[in-house]
């Protein structure tokens, strides 16, 4: 629950009140804007302060380990 009311606040303060919005459209443009760039470009602690693209690019994913099933007797 903490994490959604960092979320939240941080939408609050560095999105919603910044902008005096004219439309819903216009409201949904920028705060999926925002979400981009809180969800690609902004540091996040769980990731050690990194963005999540720069995590990204220091750990990139070991190509899974298949083991195959039983084999088929016909």
């Amino acid at each position: 629950m903490k994490h959604s009311k960092v979320f939240h606040n941080r939408l609050r303060d560095e999105c919603l009140n910044q902008e005096d919005f004219l439309s819903v459209l216009e409201a949904q443009i920028v705060i999926e804007q925002w979400r981009l760039l809180y969800n690609r470009v902004h540091p996040h602690s769980k990731l050690g302060f990194q963005s999540p693209d720069q995590f990204a690019i220091d750990h990139p994913r070991l190509e899974p380990n298949i083991q195959s099933g039983p084999e088929m007797v016909t």
